[in-house]
């Protein structure tokens, strides 16, 4: 297995190379992806073990050729296994939070409050795509989507919310599992009014630090009335659609979708970390608040 995974990390390396050297044009990273995602390597005999091992080997260097000063999470083993055990079962569904958001430099020297605030409202919210990090992580994880996708055999729908931080996800995950992407408007995240509509000073007394929990009452009275219903049936009609047994639904969505999810399940509502999800099958609903990364120390 040694050798088999320094010869393919060479060719990765390679592939992670071209896609730095254009790393601000979204049509070239998504074009090389998709001739990496035609001529990757098998990874149905991997082990979970393995596989994580060789997702972290190129996230390391993914970090070093960038710079990455943060934490760029690592693959854990144990969450990929059950995951892809899950994945087996009945009708599985997957609600997974976008990455990390860019700060644009006036939002960055803002309050950690007042960032949130406005990093929620236009064109931020919409436009703003992901931090290198989370970039790295994101494209480290492919590999294990890909083990994923072999080893189950499934048909995948995926969906996913229109903001660039979703948005990027959804269009490089789309070739690796062999599908295509539906965009939806109601997998968006929700915006925060302008400060002319509702002031900073608004919303802090309603939110302190600047994040919105889910309770209709504050979710209506900061986005619009009707919001907190609007978004709960959208997403009960996800959860209640049947799709084959042998397919994967998975939708790239945000905070306020998740929590819905969670509450028509009976869960309580939780913020998940970046690329954390929910999986749902016939048989159970699990919750991985930090995907199958390991979380940051």
């Amino acid at each position: 297995m040694g050798f088999f995974v320094k010869k393919n990390l060479s060719v990765l390396f390679v592939f992670c190379m071209s896609f730095l050297s254009a790393e601000k044009n979204e049509d070239i990273l998504k074009e090389q992806w998709e001739i990496f995602a035609n001529h990757n390597p098998s990874l149905e005999s991997f082990s979970s073990k393995e596989v994580a091992s060789l997702a972290n080997q190129w996230g390391k260097r993914i970090s070093q050729r960038l710079g990455i000063s943060e934490t760029v999470r690592e693959v854990d083993a144990l969450s990929v296994e059950r995951l892809t055990v899950l994945l087996q079962e009945g009708r599985p569904k997957v609600f997974m939070r976008h990455g990390e958001q860019q700060k644009t430099e006036k939002v960055s020297h803002l309050l950690a409050n007042l960032q949130k605030i406005e990093m929620m409202r236009l064109p931020d919210n919409f436009e703003n795509s992901l931090t290198q990090a989370s970039l790295a992580e994101w494209l480290e994880g492919m590999i294990i989507w890909n083990y994923i996708s072999q080893k189950t055999a499934c048909s995948v729908i995926l969906e996913s919310s229109q903001n660039k931080r979703a948005e990027l996800l959804s269009c490089l995950l789309a070739p690796v599992l062999k599908t295509q992407v539906n965009f939806k408007e109601s997998l968006n995240c929700v915006n925060y009014p302008s400060a002319r509509s509702l002031s900073d000073t608004e919303i802090l007394e309603l939110l302190p630090d600047g994040t919105l929990p889910w309770e209709q009452q504050k979710v209506d009275t900061i986005i619009a009335p009707g919001t907190y219903e609007h978004i709960s049936q959208e997403m009960n009609k996800i959860l209640n659609f049947k799709e084959s047994a042998q397919v994967i639904f998975i939708a790239i969505t945000h905070t306020q979708q998740i929590n819905a999810v969670a509450v028509a399940l009976g869960l309580p509502p939780t913020r998940l970390g970046n690329f954390g999800f929910m999986v749902v099958t016939d048989k159970n609903k699990e919750v991985f608040p930090d995907g199958f990364y390991r979380p940051k120390k």
